[in-house]
């Protein structure tokens, strides 16, 4: 009997759905289960609300909401920094969209959406539009612009960081895999099962940056390397089979998405950096202090350049035993370059969708799927355990002296 009652009602909901027209993927929205949760928890002679009060009393008290919602993600903002990411898409009068969101460790938030139709072509336009965005949100606030790696974006960037001195623009992680992924089908010309090998390992990091679950500045760098020691090892470390592959992401991500907050970043993370498998080669350590030169300000930058204070940055991250105290320190005078740290490894790497629906595709139902279930780490996503990895350099930092200055 109980079965047939609810079969009724989801046949209602579903009714309901049919006649407004209301998009299947709403019932995605976990203000939808929530909703249906407290109507079972009211009760028989629940009476629903009218239309007056759902375009008034509810809208004003939701605004409301809103609005203290808003004043929560300030105070991240001023407390550990932002990231202002740039999602553009085309609505159903062919004009271009760009949505601005505001990334911090409390989450992403949408903060503005603006009609670029006329100025999408020109840097200068939209170097004028990003900037104004970053005095809205503070510019003391937002350590990096995340957009697209087009010309007119590249520009842009180059121009907010001359602008800037602190700031730093990163090209989209997510677009720049939706790159590798199209140029992979394009460029290989080998049998699909090979192609498999090599993308399988990118969706999983494509996964990784495409949801909001966990900030992904401090795992990228570590789990790009990793993909391509998994295709290595997915096609029998056969250098000729692996290789054409490798130079197809090298393009993308060493050449186009890569930058100094990518090993900045992993060296800063604690989860990593504690880790057995854990290297800070010349390239990390090089990011590390590119990022370090750029956002401290000039008398701590002029100490910088000192070796024993570089060697003193570095025993400053292993005196920190684990994730919680570093994230738990409290700010000082001494403690404000930990700040900063934190700053880099709570970043987002972006967040990239489709012009027409505003959500990445990949062209696979399964590859899909994987990229929407739940997730706490990259380590615990339900795809086949990862082999042992070559190590990528031979040879870790030595002493001081075998890094370049900055």
């Amino acid at each position: 009997m109980k079965k047939d009652l609810r079969d009724d009602v989801c046949m209602q909901v579903a009714r309901f759905f049919y006649t407004c027209a209301i998009p299947f993927n709403c019932v995605k929205n976990t203000e939808f289960e929530k909703m249906c949760h407290l109507i079972g928890k009211y009760g028989i002679g629940l009476k629903p609300p009218s239309y007056h009060k759902i375009s008034d009393k509810y809208l004003r008290k939701e605004i409301d909401n809103t609005i203290l919602l808003l004043e929560e993600h300030k105070a991240m903002w001023r407390k550990l920094g932002c990231s202002i990411i740039l999602d553009g898409w085309t609505d159903k009068n062919k004009r271009f969209i760009c949505n601005f969101l505001v990334n911090s460790p409390k989450g992403t938030i949408f903060f503005t959406s603006t009609d670029t139709s006329d100025i999408f072509n020109t840097a200068v336009k939209v170097f004028e539009m990003i900037d104004d965005i970053v005095e809205q949100v503070g510019k003391e606030n937002v350590v990096q612009i995340v957009m697209d790696n087009t010309a007119n974006y590249k520009a842009t960037g180059e121009m907010l960081k001359e602008k800037r001195k602190k700031l730093f623009w990163t090209p989209c992680a997510a677009h720049c895999i939706d790159l590798v992924l199209e140029d992979l089908e394009k460029k290989i010309k080998v049998y699909e099962l090979m192609i498999m090998k090599g993308a399988y390992p990118l969706i999983k990091v494509l996964r990784m940056v495409d949801l909001d679950e966990k900030p992904a500045m401090g795992f990228i760098y570590n789990e790009m390397e990793k993909a391509k020691h998994k295709i290595k090892a997915n096609l029998n470390n056969d250098r000729k089979s692996y290789d054409p592959i490798w130079k197809v992401i090298d393009e993308k991500w060493k050449v186009q998405l890569h930058r100094p907050l990518h090993t900045a970043a992993y060296y800063l993370n604690p989860q990593l950096h504690f880790s057995s498998e854990f290297r800070a080669d010349r390239e990390v350590m090089r990011g590390l202090y590119k990022v370090m030169d750029r956002m401290l300000d000039d008398e701590k930058n002029d100490k910088l350049k000192d070796k024993k204070i570089r060697k003193q940055v570095d025993l400053q991250v292993e005196d920190i035993s684990s994730d919680n105290e570093w994230i738990a320190e409290e700010e000082t005078e001494n403690t404000a370059t930990s700040r900063r740290n934190f700053n880099l490894r709570a970043l987002s790497c972006g967040d990239d969708g489709d012009e027409e629906s505003g959500g990445s595709q990949i062209g696979d139902e399964d590859a899909e799927n994987m990229r929407t279930q739940q997730h706490a780490t990259i380590d615990d996503l339900e795809l086949p355990e990862e082999d042992e990895f070559d190590t990528l350099y031979d040879d870790d930092v030595g002493n001081d002296e075998d890094l370049d200055e900055i």
